[in-house]
């Protein structure tokens, strides 16, 4: 009767400890966003570089966000923004297909009857849109110039980064993935990178569309 008792005991300890541990193992956030472990702390630079090991490919991009946009560089930048210090706005703007063009707001939401299953802002999604957002709406600092060396010294992870060239203007979003004391370290989609150097931004693209200027805003992701 003795060992019988022992063994319940200890089955009930097991379990309690299960339970114990899958709770730690996954948490929500007021948003509704379920963290992937407690170590990752929502809101953060160690829970954003997270998200971006997971869904830097393509073919793995969140469900959370999965959208049918053309090129995904802007929403993903928006998604490590999102998931790294920044909540949604509510919706909201005249929205057209889907598309809200008010630049105070920030969002990306599923509606059923939606256009393609979603309405979300234009800041959300297009270059310089999410740039005026951050930097004209909520004042964030922004640092420009056609030298990289220059924008090594600014960016910090986290950060956003934007690219300019002489046939597009501002055309691509990407995120400071990592910095070292030799380069800054991007993560982007449309092409996919999880951790491509700035010095080789360049890399493949011709002489008309190479890259002539950059310019990065300061989003102040905390580490932890």
């Amino acid at each position: 009767m003795k060992n019988r008792f022992i063994k319940f005991l200890m089955i009930c300890i097991l379990a309690i400890g299960a339970g114990s541990y899958v709770s730690q193992v996954f948490i929500s956030s007021q948003s509704g966003q379920t963290a992937y472990a407690k170590k990752y702390k929502w809101h953060t630079l160690a829970y954003e570089k997270h998200f971006a090991r997971k869904h830097w490919k393509w073919k793995n991009r969140s469900k959370k966000y999965a959208s049918n946009f053309g090129d995904d560089c802007t929403n993903y930048a928006s998604q490590l923004a999102n998931v790294g210090k920044y909540r949604r706005t509510s919706a909201g703007g005249m929205v057209i297909k889907g598309r809200s063009f008010s630049n105070n707001k920030w969002y990306s939401y599923k509606k059923k009857g939606a256009h393609g299953g979603r309405i979300y802002s234009s800041s959300w999604t297009k270059v310089d849109d999410i740039w005026s957002y951050f930097v004209l709406h909520l004042g964030k600092k922004s640092y420009q110039s056609s030298k990289q060396s220059y924008i090594r010294r600014k960016a910090a992870p986290g950060d956003l980064l934007q690219f300019w060239d002489r046939n597009d203007g501002w055309f691509h979003s990407v995120t400071i993935y990592s910095k070292s004391k030799k380069d800054v370290y991007y993560t982007a989609h449309t092409n996919s990178f999880l951790h491509k150097a700035l010095r080789n931004a360049n890399h493949g693209r011709s002489k008309g569309q190479r890259i002539r200027a950059y310019r990065v805003v300061k989003m102040g992701v905390r580490k932890h």
